[in-house]
């Protein structure tokens, strides 16, 4: 099979992304006046975030990719290959290029992850100012959607498909 046939023939961009936080960031953005190494802004900042939400996660401005694994998946939803973005380095602007390039050269296939739009698809977003397929002027132009149903999401329905929201009936229910 050619490279180009196998590239036509993937479907779905299966995806799961591990993060890490950004104690520097947090310490610049936060705390610029207090001198903080990036974990004692990364301490001061959950302790702050615990009191306020009950939780200590960091919002997806202060968090890096780390790891991005990608199964490529075709309509009959047979597997067709398993890459670990950018491995052994795990540089996260090298990540994030990765997996942007490597969706359009697959033809933009669905995007599947467990929590797409609340969590995955943002962190790609945003790391090192690299340019996704949704900012104007890069390599499409979003479509505005009219159905009820899927106007809640500035992605055409048909480029991802969230599990988390799926199970959680579009966030009806908590999972």
């Amino acid at each position: 099979m050619t490279t180009t046939e196998s590239k036509q023939q993937v479907s779905y961009f299966i995806f799961d992304i591990e993060t890490i936080a950004d104690g520097d960031l947090v310490s610049k953005i936060r705390y610029p006046n207090d001198n903080l190494s990036p974990d004692e802004a990364l301490a001061r900042y959950r302790v702050q975030l615990l009191a306020e939400t009950g939780k200590d996660v960091l919002p997806v401005t202060f968090v890096l990719p780390i790891s991005v694994a990608v199964a490529k998946v075709d309509a009959e939803y047979r597997l067709l290959d398993v890459a670990v973005l950018d491995s052994p380095q795990f540089r996260p602007h090298v990540i994030t290029r990765h997996f942007w390039q490597g969706w359009n050269a697959y033809g933009r296939p669905t995007l599947v992850s467990f929590n797409g739009r609340g969590y995955d698809i943002p962190v790609l977003e945003l790391p090192i100012g690299m340019g996704t397929p949704y900012r104007p002027g890069s390599m499409w132009k979003p479509v505005r959607m009219n159905r009820p149903a899927i106007a809640i999401t500035r992605w055409p329905i048909w480029i991802y498909w969230t599990c988390c929201q799926t199970l959680a009936l579009h966030g009806s229910v908590a999972v």
